[in-house]
């Protein structure tokens, strides 16, 4: 029965072409992330305040455009914007990667093409998310979300076999920048030959001023924050995602490849390999968990959390390989549980404001990142970096656990 669901989506035309694109975008995203946070380390010698420098470059935009982007994309045509941010990533990493090839790319402009990247990726992201309910039934949008989350995942697990190859060609991590390229723009092909357009709310015979938009944005961004700031358990379960992100940001994003690089002398494919980890144990839940209804989506959301924290804490306290990639399998299942049940609560509750609502979820989610990359560098300038990953993982689990109480009061109340 469960397995029949996943059938069912194959059926609908513009939903495999999302799913296209989702696996190639994500696939180049997977390999830029690697050689990009290698490339620093190696630039910086391991220096933690570059690395937190780079997760604060990569996750900015969605802080200072997000909402913005989400407000647009809740007027404009979905596909479009779609279309257009997956075509400039593919224009931005073109010309790196000409640059590149001609030893033309300084750290400052590789610096900037990730922010342009994270720029267009904001206005992606809340598009594909309202796009997404538009594609498949209501009774499918559970499987629907778990397939798109395990494209997501699944390509983590390709991309550090895709990484190790691409540099047995070239000489550094560097000089791959014209393979994200590549799968950005066959993301963009496969968008534009879906079948569904979600038409805009724009009324194309009323020309307005500037200042009438700017103030039709501002109102709808009050709006969105109101409707969030109102949203009651959801809103809690957002702010407890906010304080962990800022631990898992310190502890896995800038501690893990300085423990994995200057503490373990492993290699960028053994730090591919504790991804990989992650990913192929979201993939495998993620799967299961598509295949059957959630109950109980709040109290669930808090216990993925509290996994994800045990999961850093392991990894910290075994200070070695096994244990690292043990840590990423338990932390795939928050991944997959917190993930899928978010994401759909969302799509159900504010049906008619999608890409706004994801995108003041995804800020408040990156708000979180740009917290935990500021503090990241002083902290480890004092902390041995495994005591930081420990650290980390026993906050995310005590938040976890609060969250997931304070349900069961509310619900007995």
């Amino acid at each position: 029965m469960g397995a029949n669901l996943y059938a069912q989506l194959f059926s609908f035309h513009s939903y495999r072409f999302l799913l296209t694109a989702r696996v190639s975008s994500r696939i180049g995203y997977g390999v830029l992330q690697l050689a990009a946070i290698w490339y620093v380390m190696s630039f910086s010698h391991n220096n933690p305040f570059a690395v937190s420098g780079l997760v604060f470059i990569q996750t900015i935009p969605f802080v200072l455009f997000g909402l913005y982007a989400g407000i647009k994309t809740d007027r404009w045509n979905a596909k479009g914007v779609m279309i257009g941010a997956e075509t400039g990533r593919a224009l931005i990493w073109a010309i790196a990667g000409v640059l590149s090839a001609v030893d033309r790319l300084p750290i400052v402009w590789l610096l900037f093409a990730i922010f342009l990247d994270g720029l267009c990726g904001s206005f992606f992201s809340p598009a594909f998310r309202a796009a997404t309910p538009k594609l498949v039934p209501r009774e499918l949008l559970q499987p629907a979300n778990a397939l798109l989350n395990i494209a997501r995942d699944g390509t983590l697990i390709v991309s550090p076999g895709i990484l190790a190859l691409l540099l047995m060609l070239f000489h550094s991590e560097r000089d791959i920048f014209l393979f994200p390229a590549l799968t950005y723009l066959v993301s963009a092909i496969s968008l534009s030959l879906m079948g569904f357009s979600v038409n805009s709310k724009i009324d194309r015979g009323k020309a307005v001023t500037w200042w009438e938009s700017f103030r039709k944005d501002f109102s709808d961004i009050v709006t969105t924050i109101k409707i969030i700031a109102k949203a009651g358990q959801i809103f809690r379960a957002m702010i407890a995602n906010i304080v962990s992100i800022v631990g898992n940001t310190v502890g896995w994003e800038v501690s893990l490849p300085i423990l994995v690089r200057s503490h373990l002398g492993l290699s960028i494919v053994n730090y591919g390999e504790i991804v990989g980890a992650l990913s192929f144990g979201s993939v495998v839940f993620g799967f299961l968990l598509g295949m059957f209804p959630m109950i109980r989506r709040l109290p669930t959301i808090f216990v993925g959390i509290s996994l994800w924290g045990i999961g850093l804490a392991l990894i910290g306290v075994g200070h070695n390989l096994m244990f690292a990639v043990v840590g990423a399998i338990v932390m795939a299942l928050e991944q997959a549980l917190q993930g899928l049940n978010i994401i759909v609560l969302l799509q159900q509750t504010y049906s008619e404001h999608v890409a706004s609502i994801f995108s003041g979820y995804h800020g408040l989610q990156y708000a979180g990142n740009v917290l935990g990359s500021i503090v990241a560098g002083p902290i480890l300038a004092t902390i041995p970096v495994g005591s930081v990953i420990t650290i980390g993982g026993g906050v995310i689990i005590l938040v976890g656990i609060s969250g997931w109480l304070q349900t069961l009061v509310v619900a007995r109340a």
